[in-house]
């Protein structure tokens, strides 16, 4: 499974929305019960969202100080059960 639809609330990174959408593609994810829980989009009749298949995750960072923040997936979290 990989993030594959990101919404941005406000990006005022150096960095453009389209980079982060990419380097947040690029993190695996993984679930110990993916195989038996797991249904493909195609079984969706939703064109853009079903919660059947998604999970949503949220990224809330703020860099208060003058430096560059590294910020990786450990700050990625879920609110679905």
């Amino acid at each position: 499974m990989a993030i594959d639809l990101v919404e941005f609330e406000a990006n005022t990174t150096i960095l453009t929305d389209e980079i982060i959408a990419h380097r947040l593609g690029l993190i695996p994810l993984t679930s110990p019960n993916v195989d038996k829980n797991f249904q493909y989009t195609r079984e969706c009749n939703y064109i853009d969202y079903c919660s059947s298949y998604s999970i949503e995750l949220n990224l809330n960072i703020r860099c208060t100080e003058d430096r560059t923040m590294e910020v990786t997936s450990r700050e990625l979290f879920s609110q679905n059960q």
